[in-house]
């Protein structure tokens, strides 16, 4: 039974940490599309700004300072979404991770599962040949007592004819 119990307490366990695998695997999801919509704000508002210098050629003198803030702010665009896809990448690796042990735990919780269910019924067979053990003694103690009987009255019997043979070779033996 405590063995079962520490089955069953193992078994609750991995599940919370299974719950848990999931949260976190579902707030990865949420900062991803954030991540992606920022990202995609950044990529207009760069497309805006070049189409902007092109349109504006008069202007390429002012503009160039901020073509070169631009080019720059793309660049670093272009270093975020390096790291971003990197970060992805290491992220969806990670859930990978995540699944694959929440899967050897799920393996492992059937595993629990079966040897639980072998301890019960083994323990369920034990219980029953026990009984079976113990309604064979019993029934073997009450033939026991029988033939014990048996043999008293027997040996009593015996008594009283060598008693009364005893007394008729006496009675003889005076006459």
């Amino acid at each position: 039974e405590i063995r079962a119990d520490n089955l069953k307490r193992e078994l609750d366990v991995k599940a919370k940490e299974m719950d848990l695998m999931s949260s976190e695997r579902d707030l990865f999801r949420k900062e991803t599309e954030e991540l992606k919509s920022s990202l995609h704000d950044a990529t207009c508002r760069a497309s805006v700004a070049e189409i902007e210098v092109v349109n504006e050629k008069d202007r390429r003198e002012l503009l160039s300072g901020r073509v070169s803030v631009l080019q720059t702010e793309n660049e670093d665009l272009k270093n975020k979404l390096q790291q971003f896809s990197d970060s992805i990448i290491a992220k969806e690796e990670y859930t990978l991770t995540l699944e694959s042990q929440c899967e050897k735990w799920r393996e492992t919780e059937e595993k629990l599962h079966h040897q639980l269910k072998k301890y019960v019924e083994s323990e369920q067979l034990l219980k029953k040949s026990h009984e079976n053990t113990v309604m064979e003694l019993r029934s073997w103690i009450e033939e026991h007592k029988k033939v014990e009987k048996q043999l008293r009255d027997s040996l009593d019997q015996l008594e009283k004819q060598r008693l009364d043979e005893l007394n008729s070779l006496r009675e003889d033996a005076n006459n």
